[in-house]
């Protein structure tokens, strides 16, 4: 094997790299991660062509998992983790290229729906590897450009972004994103500018009178409830612990904003009862003035408003006061 690792090296990078490898993608990868592992030079001294391995390695990305099943992602991952790392990126736009193939990939109109979760759960993880070798400089723009937008998509879904889309599910994949180094300077930067939309969204929702009305409401309350699935990830995770205070602050802003549109305009804007609820049903960035706020809102305002549209929400409000909990509809 030793003295053929030139033609090796042909065959399994240069020429099926970027062949089709229909119905045989995953065996393909399996063996090259098998090769990889055994002789890593075929990725360096003995890759002999004009296309760079790197360059040939993105066109097998973008085309995805060519129409195999979810296992061909976990398999991928195993492959990065044995491509030594002088192949990888050493900066940030030849890692944003390398990531935008793989991007690419996940999202093509023939990679079958039911992948897409552990599609991006291995674009996750290959982030992590990529990132690990970039000057500081670098990491924090490549989180920016590559990982961000999973985020503001689940935050406020968008078709203009759909291509970020993840789905619904995604909790486990919120988790391992924040687990990538440098993630919590990088969310901490974007914070308050999340939590800044979902006060606009709040407080330019539709009035009662609007067609538009139900469909602006509960599209606060998923909002609000997505950027409280986000925050509770991450404090799960021991990088962010030094983030702490500015959630608690940034939840106190939200429900102050909250309870203003809500007395301001009589309980119709139940998209604002709901994010109350969805924050305060995440104990962990509530403070003792959040609390003294929501305890002087239900008792001087919330029985006059809790006939209005906003019921509901009020009396999950009234719930997590009780049992330090809200129902887990909301979770």
């Amino acid at each position: 094997m030793q003295a053929n690792l030139e033609t090796v090296s042909k065959s399994y990078l240069c020429v099926a790299l970027n062949s089709d490898q229909t119905a045989s993608v995953s065996d393909y990868v399996d063996a090259l991660t098998a090769l990889t592992s055994s002789h890593p030079t075929v990725w360096t001294e003995h890759y002999k062509s004009k296309t760079t391995v790197d360059r040939r390695l993105r066109q097998f990305l973008k085309k995805g998992s060519q129409l195999s099943s979810r296992d061909f992602w976990p398999r991928l991952t195993e492959l990065f983790k044995a491509i030594p790392t002088e192949v990888l990126p050493s900066n940030a736009a030849d890692a944003a290229e390398l990531l935008g193939a793989l991007q690419g990939g996940i999202v093509r109109k023939d990679e079958p729906k039911y992948n897409q979760a552990a599609a991006f759960d291995s674009y996750v993880e290959t982030v992590a590897l990529v990132i690990a070798r970039l000057p500081d400089e670098d990491k924090s723009k490549l989180l920016d450009e590559m990982v961000m937008p999973l985020l503001e998509q689940y935050l406020r879904p968008s078709l203009e972004t759909s291509q970020w889309s993840i789905p619904a599910s995604a909790t486990k994949l919120l988790s391992k994103a924040m687990n990538v180094p440098g993630m919590a300077a990088a969310l901490g930067e974007r914070w308050p500018a999340f939590t800044q939309q979902l006060v606009d969204a709040i407080k330019t929702s539709a009035p009662e009178q609007s067609k538009d009305y139900e469909k602006s409401q509960t599209a606060v309350v998923q909002h609000a409830t997505q950027l409280a699935t986000l925050q509770e990830q991450a404090l799960r995770v021991d990088e962010f612990a030094l983030l702490q205070p500015l959630f608690a602050q940034t939840t106190a802003l939200v429900i102050a904003e909250a309870i203003g549109v809500l007395k301001n305009r009589n309980g119709k804007p139940y998209g604002a009862a709901g994010t109350i609820a969805a924050l305060l049903s995440r104990k962990n960035a509530n403070t003792s003035q959040t609390a003294q706020e929501v305890e002087a809102f239900v008792r001087d305002d919330l029985p006059l408003l809790i006939l209005s549209p906003s019921s509901t929400y009020l009396v999950d409000i009234l719930y997590s006061r009780k049992h330090g909990a809200a129902p887990s509809k909301l979770c």
